[in-house]
């Protein structure tokens, strides 16, 4: 705990040395420096501009956890090191040139802590990152389809013998990892609709020049004209000038079964908008919308630092959310400054949505907290959480876990478990559940939580419940949300 600590203050005096911009504790990113040691490179110099992410890549000599980062702009050395994790996106936050060598320095947020780092051993920029869509491109296909490897990255491009599996060309995948080599090569791995099997999707690596994005929406989803961008013009062909109708601030949209269409270096959906459809620019919604006014959902901090962890927990372990974290809300959907603050909430609240709006080009959700009503950004919230603290719910099949000894078992912490392994110290309890009859029993709940996974993305929502126990006693512990119900 004491390094962490430690760890974290050095972390806030690093930026407080290049900002003179409050530092509140649920911003995403530092804020961007403005006094710095170097002065801006020319024009055209550098491959990044502020905003832009970038990759840390692995060092292929040396495959550690841990890569450096420096609390000055010069070479690393014993006594300036910032830890940051090796394979890890970086948010460029300021680039300077060194005028004696023609070095060029990025100032970087790597989780939370602030270091440079020299251009040339970083990658990207990174323009679609993990859990974004992108488009797979006629550059990847082969006899017919989009082709992605099975083996791991690094592998050989030249082995016309290796392992491959197939997507369909022009379709919409899931990004779910990304890559990095000090030798130069990123690759993403990504989910693809089967062409030959529509019920097993296909999962593999492939490189970023053989995909487009991010993609915002898929067919059938919904969308939302923002708020603050006025009505919308839909025209009568994609990327046409041609216009059949308009489309509402503030309305909801759905996204037609029609394919995207990519024109240029721009994506186009066909959309319905009351009664009329018609074309516009995925750049002119904001979405997709997966809430609801009145779902429950959760409210999540931002990540912390994986190098205020161990290396073996961050490597290896799913994180539970800390203790004592707040988020701040907005008087109006908009980034938090100093002005807007309307209170705090605190990390993993479970509240309800009042409103959704799009502006600024994001989603907003207002929510309350207690006596505290603001708004919050889409990347604060998780969900839709099921049940809310209180509710009687019934445990069935889809509860029951393990092998030789199925039963329903809760754990003493929010842990993803398969089954009763590790005994009283990892198991809470087991709810008097009847696996031959699959008579379905009923439990309370009484609290709820997440869990990140090791990348520090929440991996699930988690609810502390109360049961009839085996000895017949009532038993409490936790049981991961998709596991409740009767099914």
């Amino acid at each position: 705990m004491r390094l962490r600590f430690v760890l974290l203050m050095l972390a806030l005096v690093s930026l407080a040395c290049y900002s003179d911009s409050p530092l509140w504790p649920n911003e995403l990113t530092p804020a961007p420096p403005t006094v710095t040691p170097l002065p801006p490179p020319p024009a055209g110099a550098s491959r990044f501009q502020v905003g832009d992410i970038a990759w840390l890549p692995k060092t292929v000599s040396e495959l550690g956890i841990r890569a450096d980062l420096t609390t000055y702009p010069e070479p690393v050395n014993v006594n300036n090191r910032v830890p940051c994790t090796q394979d890890t996106p970086l948010r460029i936050l300021y680039t300077g040139i060194n005028l004696d060598d023609g070095t060029i320095y990025q100032l970087v947020d790597c989780n939370r802590l602030v270091g440079w780092v020299r251009e040339e051993g970083i990658l990207g920029p990174v323009t679609i990152q993990v859990n974004e869509r992108a488009l797979t491109l006629e550059s990847g296909a082969s006899f017919g389809s989009f082709k992605v490897e099975a083996a791991d990255p690094p592998y050989d491009s030249d082995n016309n013998f290796r392992p491959q599996y197939d997507c369909k060309i022009n379709d919409i995948v899931d990004v779910i990892a990304i890559t990095g080599f000090s030798t130069g090569e990123l690759y993403y791995k990504i989910r693809c609709a089967n062409p030959f099997n529509p019920v097993a999707p296909n999962v593999g690596w492939t490189t970023p020049d053989k995909l487009f994005g991010p993609v915002r929406f898929r067919n059938g989803e919904t969308g939302l004209v923002p708020a603050d961008a006025g009505q919308i013009e839909l025209t009568l062909e994609a990327g046409g000038s041609e216009t059949g109708a308009v489309c509402p601030a503030g309305e909801r949209v759905l996204i037609t079964e029609t394919p995207v269409q990519r024109i240029q270096n721009e994506l186009f959906y066909e959309i319905q908008c009351g009664e009329n459809t018609g074309w516009v620019n995925q750049n002119l919604l904001v979405g997709p919308l997966v809430f609801a006014p009145d779902d429950l959902i959760l409210i999540i901090a931002p990540v912390q630092s994986l190098a205020e962890q161990t290396s073996e927990t961050a490597a290896t372990e799913e994180v539970p959310q800390e203790a004592n974290l707040t988020v701040s809300l907005t008087s109006e959907p908009s980034p938090l400054t100093a002005e807007n603050e309307a209170g705090t909430c605190v990390d993993g609240t479970l509240t309800r949505i009042d409103e959704i709006v799009g502006a600024g080009g994001g989603l907003y959700v207002r929510v309350r907290c207690g006596e505290v009503e603001g708004w919050l950004s889409r990347e604060f919230i998780y969900g839709p959480a099921e049940y809310a603290i209180g509710d009687t719910v019934l445990l069935g099949e889809s509860a029951v876990i393990g092998f030789n000894q199925r039963g329903i078992y809760l754990s003493r912490e929010i842990k993803d478990i398969e089954g009763p392994s590790g005994g009283t110290s990892v198991i809470s309890g087991e709810c008097d559940y009847d696996v031959l009859s699959a008579e379905p029993v009923p439990a309370e709940i009484l609290d709820v939580g997440y869990l990140r996974n090791s990348f520090l993305q929440v991996s699930g929502i988690f609810y502390r419940i109360s049961c009839l126990g085996k000895e017949n006693s009532m038993v409490e512990g936790w049981i991961k949300q998709d596991r409740l119900g009767v099914e």
